[in-house]
């Protein structure tokens, strides 16, 4: 997708030499590099520094880290990195790393998504899957035209936007529910199950 995207100069290393010709055939507009990616010294040859955007996605949580904090200090303005181990997450900043690829939470967001009832149209686990950002849209007409201090809402829940057609609204109290209003709510994972009853 990124090589086909317009004004995108994309390069891919990768150290596995029949990988670099199984890409070099499948992906076009792109430059492909037989480099080991720890190698920075053939990846300053190749211009590293001069990158807008680096993405580290090898199997090593350790070695993303490494080329993150390595690319920020080249300049490199933005760095997404694959990081598997949670445990990581809190130190982001010291590492260099300014977007993360988790497949964990990316699974669980999806998962969220079905498993949720009520018109939920996403949800993505924060803070360690101790909380949630969940999208509702209303269309419960016991909902419609009802004021949000009238929602008793489960504790440490909090209603942080309503989404009307293209407009953005901070709610207060006596912020008037309508049809097909999206709601962005902020809650704790143990207060999931009020919440359902409430929106479902």
């Amino acid at each position: 997708m990124l090589a086909n995207k317009k004004n995108y100069n994309l390069t891919i290393v990768d150290k596995d030499v029949s990988k670099c010709k199984y890409l070099d055939e499948i992906i076009e507009n792109s430059l492909i590099l037989n480099i080991d990616a720890l190698d920075i010294n053939a990846l300053k040859q190749e211009g590293f520094e001069n990158a807008d955007v680096l993405i580290n996605v090898t199997n090593s949580d350790e070695t993303n880290i490494v080329l993150s904090k390595i690319g920020k200090e080249a300049g490199i303005k933005k760095t997404i990195s694959l990081i598997r181990r949670s445990g990581y997450t809190p130190y982001l900043d010291l590492f260099g790393i300014d977007n993360i690829l988790s497949p964990r939470l990316i699974t669980a967001a999806y998962i969220l998504k079905y498993v949720r009832r009520g018109k939920v149209v996403s949800a993505v686990p924060v803070f360690e899957n101790k909380a949630e950002i969940i999208e509702y849209v209303i269309t419960q007409k016991t909902l419609v035209s009802k004021q949000i201090m009238e929602i008793y809402l489960p504790e440490h829940t909090i209603i942080g936007a309503v989404v009307r057609g293209n407009k953005a609204i901070i709610p207060s109290g006596d912020t008037m529910l309508q049809q097909n209003d999206k709601l962005i709510i902020f809650t704790k994972s143990d207060a999931l199950q009020s919440l359902e009853k409430i929106f479902a």
